[in-house]
């Protein structure tokens, strides 16, 4: 050992005070290296490094610092949360490793063990099995040793990812079901071995690698829940219409459920493949590795809940035209064909177009509300918004069916009567009278007739302005129908439309 520019024998007293030494740097966490020196002949042919590497001089030690980043202690502490355990493998000195896996929060304050590459030789599998299910750090080690921990882990049932860089990590990366290598520090031999390679070298990508995953398997578990939720209104129309052979009417028709499934299916589904991570997912374990997609539980909620809620809305729209225009309380034999069936129709299919908006609150999250201020708060998925927007105008406009919104800017047309003769006992009938408006809506016309009603002695009035279109002329065609309870048989009824 150099001392002062001399060179003295290193007695055990010497040995002890350099060891001494070591283990204060490495507690600190700093890697340690032995710089030592010797004057080599140079008439002696190439020797072998066990050769040289004898009879030394000590120059002294020096001690690096190589700090973890300043984001990877809230990495390790998440990846704790989500239930991703972290087994660190290095050939640090074990007191350099301990140091560093307690800072970061790999080992807790107390416990944990560390273990030594020559302590895993003598190690047998069962062993190995119960170490590996308490925190544990393993120093110096050597390729097998590394290949030998993924191996054991891997036979746990665990689904293990590695990090490397070097060439001694390429066998434990390839036998990884995730191999990932260091873009910026890795070898090639490292990037060829890995499945992944990280451009930034910083162990909280990878931990937002997993939040970003999650994400994308719970949104494909949303968009599936909204669309078998959707096709539940669609069939159910036709389940009742073959099961009691054709005395209950189909609610939607063909082009019904097509103009849905092209219209108000697509893309809300694509809109919820783009939500962001919900606010707590990484607080949720990991789930099993054979879980699919589609489970029993998405299947009840979407068959047996979701699903008859938006069919029985349909439905109850469907039945509401019949029951308020002389139908009343009557489930079966109903008219299939005229203006009071394509009322009731358009009834459903607009009950089918407006319930998936509630659809679309259920499934953005399961725990956090729409409306607050969160990850599921109304404004953070703009696609999302669009399509709520979307799906609200859509059957705004099939509301004028029913409530024509304007009112005309030209005259009204001419008298028109239509009178008849009420007889049987007191019950509802439906009226119907045509006019054509020339540039105006059914809005203009309505309140004449009101008028003209409430000047019959009945005990309820009930209107409706139904069907406006727009012919090729430009003119406004109406159908007006008046549902009306009269006192006694006998009574005339006239309706006139100003």
């Amino acid at each position: 050992m150099r001392v002062r520019g001399g060179d003295l024998p290193l007695t055990e007293e010497g040995r002890d005070e350099v060891r001494a030494a070591v283990e204060a740097y490495a507690r600190e966490g700093l890697r340690v290296l032995a710089i030592a020196t010797r004057t080599l002949d140079p008439s002696v042919p190439f020797l072998s490094a066990e050769a040289v590497e004898r009879e030394l001089v000590l120059l002294g030690l020096a001690a690096m610092l190589d700090p973890p980043r300043a984001e990877v202690p809230q990495a390790v502490a998440t990846c704790h949360r989500a239930g991703v355990r972290i087994v660190m493998t290095t050939g640090d000195h074990p007191l350099t490793a301990e140091s560093i896996a307690r800072r970061i929060g790999i080992l807790g304050p107390a416990g944990g063990r560390v273990v030594l590459g020559r302590e895993l030789d003598g190690m047998d599998e069962a062993t190995l099995a119960d170490l590996l299910g308490g925190e544990v750090v393993f120093a110096r080690v050597r390729p097998e040793h590394k290949l030998r921990v993924v191996r054991a882990l891997k036979a746990l049932g665990h689904v293990v990812a590695v990090t490397g860089d070097g060439v001694n990590d390429a066998p434990a990366l390839k036998s990884a079901d995730i191999g990932i290598a260091m873009g910026l520090s890795g070898t090639d031999v490292a990037k060829e071995s890995a499945d992944i390679v990280l451009t930034d070298d910083n162990f909280a990508s990878i931990v937002s690698a997993v939040e970003e995953g999650r994400a994308i398997f719970a949104n494909i578990r949303k968009f599936t829940t909204y669309i078998f939720t959707s096709n539940t209104p669609e069939a159910v129309p036709f389940i009742l219409f073959a099961l009691t052979g054709g005395r209950i009417p189909l609610a939607l028709g063909v082009m019904h459920v097509l103009s849905i499934d092209l219209g108000t299916d697509i893309m809300p589904a694509l809109a919820l493949g783009s939500e962001r991570p919900e606010a707590g997912i990484m607080d949720r374990p990991p789930r099993r590795a054979g879980q699919h997609v589609v489970t029993p539980g998405l299947l009840l909620r979407a068959y047996v809940w979701l699903g008859p809620v938006q069919a029985a809305a349909a439905m109850a729209a469907f039945y509401f035209m019949y029951w308020t225009d002389g139908y009343w309380g009557r489930w079966l034999d109903l008219p299939a064909e005229g203006p009071l069936y394509r009322s009731a129709t358009a009834m459903a299919l607009a009950a089918v177009v407006t319930t998936p908006i509630g659809n679309l609150f259920a499934q953005r999250s399961a725990s956090a509300s729409a409306f607050g201020r969160g990850r599921a708060g109304l404004l953070r998925n703009p696609p999302l918004g669009a399509c709520r927007g979307k799906s609200f105008a859509r059957p705004g406009s099939r509301s004028r069916v029913f409530c024509p919104p304007r009112t005309p800017k030209t005259p009204s047309p001419p008298v028109r009567e239509s009178c008849g003769t009420l007889e049987g006992p007191p019950s509802a009938v439906t009226v119907w009278t045509r006019c054509r408006a020339r540039g105006g809506y059914a809005g203009r016309v309505a309140q004449p007739l009101r008028k003209s009603l409430s000047r019959l002695c009945v005990r309820q009035i009930r209107f409706h302005s139904a069907a406006t279109f727009l012919s090729p002329r430009k003119e406004n065609r109406l159908n007006l129908r008046a549902s009306l309870i009269w006192p006694k048989p006998g009574s005339t009824i006239c309706l006139r439309v100003l």
